[in-house]
């Protein structure tokens, strides 16, 4: 790979990272609105929903890292 490309992929890196440190965020957020919501609200549909979506983000965060590290490791020439 010549190292235009792996500028590229590097580009690609820092997007990755942007992206996780964004849902990270909006992990965040999700978990301050499930800890704010009445302990009643918190084991019904809604708080339900809430903890599925910070469960469904968190493992995005995961996958988007696993891509990123093979990403990088692809860009330093390891295998």
């Amino acid at each position: 790979m010549n190292k235009e490309r792996r500028a590229e992929l590097y580009e690609v890196i820092e997007s990755l990272d942007e992206a996780t440190d964004q849902l990270r965020d909006i992990v965040s957020e999700e978990e301050d609105s499930f800890d704010n919501l009445p302990p009643g609200l918190q084991e019904s549909k809604t708080g339900d929903g809430i903890q599925d979506a910070i469960s469904k983000l968190g493992d995005f965060v995961t996958e988007i890292e696993n891509v990123r590290d093979k990403i990088e490791k692809m860009a330093k020439g390891k295998k």
